[in-house]
């Protein structure tokens, strides 16, 4: 009988798990105990702190410590499935709770944070400590409207029927809003330029518009965001998101770039730190502010040496380093053969 307490530490395993591996992260809900019992982790700062990690992953921090992130990214788990769109995995961060708004590979990376709390395309509300946090069930965008595809190249791409009726779930898409410290917070995902308007009556006007406005707009234009955000929503910071940084997105995946342009079209700040932390009162005082990390992610990724595309340069073959003849080192020194 195998003595157990001769395994090796669950947390050197390389399981090659692609659901759920909490059960061997270490992940501990103490965090949580608290939270619901005392109402916080931390004492009250006043300010909600917000922290970029690529893609569309954004970690909000409440007033009270709880730290809550939404869409961590992954590669599909067969190359089928989408193929290669990051060089870089996501880092194994800690969180209270993970949420993901969708089943898309650059959304549902859920497994990489270790979190003992997972909320995966919430419908309804969930309450602990300073946060409630509320999911608002609704459509994948379909039809981006873009300069580079519409929606019927974009169906012919995933070779999938992609608008209702007829979809299936990965083309479902949860708007999670998060409510503490008087603000709230709204991650818009994936979703759909053009929910009904009940959906916006039922989310209400919001504080910070979370969105995936890129300048290509392969998921949401600037022109949709701009509509959705200002004139929907009533945003007054706006953080974008699904854009490229370099060194964590494949540069030929799906042709993303950055979110810079859209960003100058409006009052914006560039943040030049891995985070941004505001009071009621500061946002109160901004009407649609575009705040746009770039490329300073919350965690250090290995930045390739050169921009892409590779530029190698190519010597002619006659005069290319080594014995192509390499196998003429094996020949018998008397004669052909052995």
């Amino acid at each position: 009988m195998t003595d157990m307490t001769k395994l090796p530490n669950p947390d050197t395993w390389l399981v090659p798990v692609i659901g759920d591996n909490t059960f061997y992260q270490g992940v501990k809900n103490d965090r949580l105990i608290a939270a619901q019992k005392n109402g916080g982790i931390t004492k009250d700062t006043g300010k909600v702190t917000i922290s970029y990690y690529g893609m569309i992953a954004y970690k909000v921090t409440t007033p009270q410590g709880l730290e809550i992130l939404i869409d961590p990214f992954r590669n599909a788990p067969d190359l089928d499935l989408g193929g290669i769109w990051f060089l870089s995995q996501f880092p194994e961060i800690n969180a209270d709770i993970v949420v993901s708004t969708h089943a898309h590979g650059d959304h549902d990376g859920m497994m990489r944070v270790k979190a003992p709390m997972m909320l995966d395309r919430l419908a309804g509300t969930v309450e602990i400590g300073d946060a409630k946090i509320t999911g608002f069930p609704d459509k994948h965008v379909s039809n981006p409207q873009n300069e580079i595809y519409d929606g019927i190249i974009l169906e012919k791409a995933f070779g999938k029927h992609n608008y209702p009726p007829g979809e299936n779930m990965e083309w479902d898409n949860s708007m999670i809003l998060i409510e503490t410290g008087g603000m709230r917070i709204l991650h818009w995902g994936d979703n759909r330029q053009n929910p009904p308007q009940e959906m916006f009556d039922q989310i209400g006007d919001i504080d910070i518009y979370i969105s995936a406005i890129s300048d290509d707009g392969h998921i949401t234009t600037p022109r949709w965001g701009t509509k959705i955000g200002k004139e929907k929503l009533h945003a007054k910071a706006v953080f974008p998101g699904h854009y490229n940084v370099e060194g964590i997105n494949h540069p030929y995946a799906s042709g993303i770039i950055d979110a810079a342009q859209f960003t100058r079209m409006h009052d914006h700040t560039f943040i030049k730190d891995r985070s941004i932390s505001f009071t009621k009162e500061e946002l109160d005082k901004l009407n649609f502010h575009v705040f746009y990390f770039g490329e300073n992610v919350d965690w250090d990724v290995l930045k390739w040496p050169h921009k892409f595309p590779y530029n190698y340069p190519v010597q002619p073959l006659d005069k290319w380093p080594g014995d192509h003849r390499e196998w003429e080192q094996y020949k018998p020194k008397n004669g052909d053969k052995y």
